[in-house]
């Protein structure tokens, strides 16, 4: 099980800076003005199994780039959900079993409760669907503790504060690493943190890094830091360094889409044979943060280890 500390079109839409893979797959031939000129459909992948939990996959179509604003809901019309798709360990396959699960965007996800990741092995991911094949392989990082986390007040905001993670880089690896929040009675799933991805090598040797909130839209609204009443989840990811080129890019592309001077005209690079998306190995490991609990009782620093 893992391990719970207590804890390519132009176009502007909000879709392109969702935390899911789906909406930053947004491509068609050419945009010009108002005219788009459509694509074939492409199969989008986004999976993940981490070490001590069992392999989630979502799988939708390219949406069709508009120039008027899309809601978010839209992803559900995209969804795929008659695929057959199944994981390897390199012993035997395991078929995947597609269920309707309000709490993913789109809401329809593939799993199997057969399968459980471990560290270091190598899982392959076949996905078939309407004439589409795709394959992709990941490998399972060993997961990384975090030895303590620090909250402190945001400067000049007494009603918001910040959360730093304090952990051990082993600088000889080469490690990436990957933050993703969810806040309890907010969030459904784990969002891809605000600049929570670090390459290890950058790293000095007192490694201290801001933990802020999940990417949000729309953008005018999207608040980093941390309300006092709030629950934080945060789970922290040993990566390698093809998922960290996806997240790389994948942050790239959001950083652009929230100035509204910039239009995005960009791929994410991926490890989808056959299709866009990823299919990530995670070496995760989670932790809850009671804010209220910790600022009542002066607990300013949370022991991990």
């Amino acid at each position: 099980m893992k391990t719970d500390k207590n804890t390519i079109c132009r176009i502007k839409s909000a879709l392109l800076i969702s935390p899911l893979l789906a909406v930053a797959a947004v491509f068609c031939g050419s945009c010009d003005g108002d005219n788009v000129i459509y694509a074939e459909p492409q199969l989008v992948v986004e999976g993940w199994i981490d070490a001590g939990g069992h392999p989630i996959v979502l799988l939708s179509k390219t949406i069709q780039p508009s120039m008027e604003y899309q809601d978010m809901s839209v992803l559900n019309d995209y969804a795929v959900r008659d695929a057959r798709v199944v994981v390897n360990d390199g012993q035997r396959d395991y078929v995947l079993t597609g269920r309707q699960d309000d709490n993913y965007l789109p809401d329809f996800v593939y799993t199997s409760e057969e399968l459980t990741g471990e560290a270091g092995k190598e899982y392959t991911l076949t996905v078939d669907y309407d004439g589409h094949h795709a394959v992709a392989v990941t490998t399972v990082p060993a997961p990384v503790g975090i030895s303590f986390f620090k909250i402190k007040p945001k400067d000049g905001a007494d009603s918001l504060y910040g959360i730093n993670a304090f952990f051990e880089d082993d600088k000889a690896e080469g490690n990436y690493y990957k933050f993703f929040v969810k806040i309890e009675g907010k969030d459904k799933f784990y969002l891809s943190s605000f600049l929570g991805l670090i390459n290890g090598s950058v790293l000095g040797d007192d490694t201290e890094v801001p933990v802020y909130k999940g990417v949000k839209i729309p953008w005018d609204e999207f608040e980093s830091f941390y309300y006092p009443d709030e629950v934080v989840n945060i789970k922290f990811a040993h990566i390698d360094e093809v998922s960290y080129n996806y997240w790389n890019d994948f942050e790239e592309l959001a950083s652009f889409s929230r100035n509204p001077f910039f239009f995005v005209d960009s791929k994410i690079r991926s490890n989808i044979d056959g299709g866009q998306g990823y299919w990530a190995g995670y070496g995760a490991m989670e932790y809850r943060i009671d804010l209220a609990e910790c600022i009542r009782n002066g607990n300013y620093i949370i022991q991990c280890e």
